[in-house]
């Protein structure tokens, strides 16, 4: 089931925060990109978190905008929020190279 928010394209991941960020600290962070509709902050573990905007236009300028720019002294990441983490994607095509890999590997042997 896909999140509402991910569908109409108004929700960015933010990632790299500071673990004493708070929630105001990202409201203001992304206030000049429009209006922000909700905040969550991941506490375990921390870094990371997502940003609800009232409007897709905004989420959009937001990620162009934003991205690289310093929050609480660290260089964040933001990007549009998809359904599935871009880096469990890449760990789980990666896994499946090595256990292929691996099998290839001992049909050698045999």
């Amino acid at each position: 089931m896909t999140d509402p928010d991910i569908a109409r394209g108004t929700k960015v991941f933010i990632g790299g925060l500071d673990e004493r960020t708070r929630k105001e600290d990202v409201i203001d962070f992304f206030r000049p990109a429009g209006n922000v509709e909700s905040v969550w902050i991941a506490r375990a573990p921390p870094g990371f978190g997502f940003v609800t905007f009232e409007d897709a236009r905004d989420a959009r300028d937001a990620v162009h905008d934003f991205d690289g720019l310093q929050l609480m002294g660290r260089r964040v990441r933001v990007e549009l929020a998809t359904a599935y983490p871009k880096d469990k994607r890449k760990r789980r095509d990666r896994d499946h190279d090595r256990y292929r890999d691996r099998d290839r590997d001992r049909d050698r042997y045999y």
